[in-house]
């Protein structure tokens, strides 16, 4: 049971805050009331605000995103992959804009076609450094999301 809860409790998401790879992590000159997770050198706000590939600084881009594409807050919501349980693809709709949204939740790579792929203009946020996109049929490698938008 307890090697259960080691894995499922919310405890491993309320460990103190690694600002930095100092004492306690940065978040206090005194011993906190749960310990900091070991990976404190190298998962850190100070660390991760020096790496373009950092979690955090994706979390920017995204955030930069949902601001410039207002589409993907506010527009009509379509999803076009109702029955396959390992490719999410959904359409967002606005006046201005058509948003194309697909996460590979999977192992595996997969060459993905719908028929919005073969209107992407541009793909404005990926978590993976490239996208190609053939024939109307886009690659997706394992656990990659690719936002695109339609003009």
């Amino acid at each position: 049971m307890l090697k259960n809860l080691a894995t499922t409790t919310r405890d491993n998401a309320r460990t103190p805050m690694q600002w930095d790879n100092g004492p306690n992590a940065g978040f206090s000159s005194v011993k906190p009331w749960m310990p900091v997770n070991p990976n404190l050198h190298t998962v850190n706000c100070s660390t991760e605000s020096s790496d373009p590939k950092s979690v955090l600084s994706f979390y920017k881009r995204m955030i930069q995103i949902r601001k410039l594409f207002p589409v993907l807050v506010h527009g009509k919501y379509r999803d076009i992959s109702p029955d396959n349980q390992l490719i999410y693809a959904y359409i967002r709709v606005d006046s201005t804009y058509t948003a194309l949204i697909i996460l590979n939740f999977s192992n595996d790579e997969k060459w993905i076609s719908f028929p919005e792929v073969k209107a992407i203009k541009r793909v404005v946020a990926s978590n993976m450094d490239r996208n190609k996109i053939e024939d109307g049929k886009i690659h997706m490698r394992v656990w990659e999301s690719i936002v695109g938008i339609i003009e």
